[in-house]
């Protein structure tokens, strides 16, 4: 399981406010730095690579309007039992986060593996 260095990683932190809803995700801007805390793979932190993702999901479900989440220094961002995961800014030093909004996925490779590396 994941942790990010200079954080606890029970995941613990105290939520100081919300990202404000608007629309076209215009709120989530490039490089915006985010973190998520879950089942599967503990806490991880990327950056905001999109903030206007659409496609269809595994079980042929469309989706829109999302916002895609890369660039980790970690191998695997998320995966299978992440999701639902909280997403959150990156916590300042008294372990204060923004709460962002929930996990809704992760990618995969043709044969089912979770994505690695950077670019995921």
């Amino acid at each position: 399981m994941n942790t990010v260095p200079g954080f606890y990683g029970d995941g613990y932190f105290t939520t100081r406010g919300t990202l404000k809803q608007s629309s076209y995700n215009s709120n989530h801007y490039i490089g915006m730095p985010v973190c998520k805390s879950g089942m599967t793979t503990g806490f991880t932190c990327g950056t905001v690579q999109s903030s206007s993702v659409s496609g269809t999901d595994d079980r042929g479900v469309s989706y829109s309007s999302f916002v895609k989440v890369s660039g980790s220094s970690q191998q695997v961002i998320a995966f299978g039992g992440d999701s639902g995961a909280p997403v959150f800014s990156y916590p300042n030093g008294s372990y204060e986060i923004v709460a962002y909004g929930i996990l809704k996925g992760g990618s995969t490779d043709a044969y089912g593996r979770p994505c690695t590396g950077s670019a995921c």
